[in-house]
């Protein structure tokens, strides 16, 4: 059990039986409808939980929310900036950060909270906030209600970086989206699954409809598919849901019999319609299976709790109840499915595996005696602390990224001005020096001209930054800027990174770009 891990102490907190209030439900409707935790008297204690996004919710909506439903929060709230902070100009982000905070209280009001705060949501602000969180080592539980197209990622820097903290039992947790077998892209949307939900070391949360045909509440405990009209003017919302392009089947869902080559998504459902949320002063109704997340991520703290610890590939948890079927664990996901504005391709329920709804909604404390009898785990290890030497390194000869941004729906403007100073993210291996090879890599960038802005104790990236005209000769590739809508002018690699002998080494990947890559999934009813 890791030495930081403090379990359970002092008297836990309860839900007061308030199951409706402003119109939307309460945490203790969720958690009486699948036995969370909570009600068995693990809230997290001992856990926290780290949420990702870029505009921190108002600590005065957070306390009149556990005020108003009588939580009785004894964990600890703190905001750590991420790259500067946040800027405080996202609403939309106000609205998701409001709802997955007050959801962890909620649900985990014994769990404390960190919130970091990214500048945007773009690849290296998010890079830097999952790298922060795993460098930090405060943690077990991040939760990320955000999710873009797949093919807006260059290239796999944060599953490397997702593969680490799974191994050290940090559980990343990701909505799977509200547009059914479609995905964000900003200049309009198009087929695929969200990331980071697909990614295999994320858990990706779906939605089951918890509102009636007219948009009142319906039943907590939903067995059909979230896909309503009941978002802001009739907008349409459907559990994301589909087959990666980009990830290979994991084994935890072979082991269950789902077919394919790639990796399904999501992996659960969660109720994701009408939760009642206090934003800016007043309550209201939100949807979105952003509304799941954070459900899941507060289960997850209550799960860590009671099993005396944080478990490596948390992922795989809720495969591994799933696969001992046992009565209860899961509550089966029947009917329904994600057709979004009449598209001819989408997935339907079915009682069990569906890309709509994963393997069902989990009941936490059935999921808890199933992986953890006696409160010992049996079948999942311990996560281990601290950075793991999971590689090696590779041949000292130069390679290249197999992908550059997928930028082709952005207006671009050219290449970028020589001087314009350019930022990159440099991933190293998890090697066993990764110490040492930080340094090498450090003094080989520093010779070519560019300037160190960060690295982080855990050795695993650098952030470098240099005028675009040396970042496309050391990498031997074009810089181009980009107009990104509301975003403003972007800029990103226009083919792929060719990585120097010099380092090759030592990198598993480097982002180039800083493309806006997703967006908060939440809407307001």
């Amino acid at each position: 059990m890791p030495s930081s891990f403090a379990g359970a102490v002092g008297p836990e907190p309860t839900l007061q039986p308030i199951v409706t209030y402003a119109g939307g439900w309460t945490p203790y409707a969720v958690a009486q409808a699948f036995a969370l935790p909570i009600q068995s008297g693990y809230a997290g204690s001992g856990i926290t939980v780290a949420i990702v996004n870029d505009y921190p919710p108002s600590a005065a909506d957070l306390n009149a929310y556990v005020s108003q439903l009588h939580v009785q929060r004894t964990g600890t709230y703190a905001t750590e900036n991420v790259d500067g902070g946040s800027p405080r100009t996202d609403m939309s982000g106000l609205l998701e950060s409001t709802l997955d905070v007050e959801t962890v209280e909620g649900l985990a009001p014994a769990a404390n909270v960190i919130y970091y705060a990214t500048p945007d949501l773009s690849s290296q602000s998010l890079l830097d906030a999952y790298n922060q969180i795993i460098s930090d080592g405060k943690a077990q539980v991040v939760n990320m209600s955000y999710g873009g197209c797949e093919s807006l990622v260059a290239s796999g820097s944060d599953d490397s970086l997702f593969a680490q903290g799974a191994a050290q039992g940090i559980a990343f947790v990701a909505a799977s989206g509200d547009l059914g077998d479609e995905c964000f892209d900003e200049f309009g949307n198009q087929f695929g699954v969200n990331f980071p939900a697909s990614d295999p070391n994320v858990i990706g949360v779906g939605g089951t409809e918890t509102a009636t045909q007219s948009c009142q509440l319906g039943t907590i405990a939903s067995q059909s598919v979230f896909n309503d009209r009941c978002g802001t003017g009739g907008a349409q919302e459907a559990s994301g849901g589909g087959t990666s392009s980009m990830f290979l089947l994991p084994s935890y869902q072979a082991a269950i019999g789902v077919s394919g080559r790639y990796r399904s998504v999501p992996d659960l459902a969660m109720p994701a319609a009408l939760d009642a949320v206090y934003l800016q002063g007043g309550w209201v109704q939100v949807n979105g299976t952003s509304w799941g997340a954070p459900q899941i991520s507060a289960l997850v703290a209550g799960l860590y709790e009671f099993c005396r610890t944080p478990l490596a590939n948390p992922v795989q948890l809720f495969y591994t109840a799933y696969g001992q079927k046992s009565y209860g664990d899961f509550t089966a996901v029947t009917s329904g499915d994600n057709q979004y504005r009449g598209d001819p391709t989408y997935y339907s329920a079915n009682g069990g595996f569906s890309q709509v709804s994963g393997i069902g909604v989990p009941n936490g404390m059935a999921i808890a005696q199933s992986v953890c009898p006696d409160r010992v785990p049996v079948s999942l290890a311990p996560g281990m602390r601290g950075t793991l030497a999971t590689g090696r390194r590779g041949p000292a000869q130069a390679f290249t990224m197999s992908a550059a941004p997928n930028v082709r729906a952005l207006a671009n403007e050219g290449r970028r001005a020589a001087n314009a100073p350019t930022r990159v993210a440099v991933v190293l291996r998890a090697t066993p020096s990764v110490s040492e090879d930080e340094q090498v890599v450090i003094q080989d960038l520093t010779a070519a001209g560019f300037t160190i802005v960060q690295t982080f104790s855990n050795h695993l990236v650098i952030d470098a930054q240099a005028p675009a005209s040396v970042v496309s000769a050391y990498f031997q590739t074009a810089v181009n800027d980009f107009a990104q809508g509301p975003y403003g002018t972007r800029y990103a690699n226009v083919s792929p990174l060719v990585i120097p002998a010099a380092i090759a080494p030592y990198v598993q990947s480097v982002l180039a770009d800083n493309i806006v890559i997703a967006v908060p999934q939440s809407r307001l009813k």
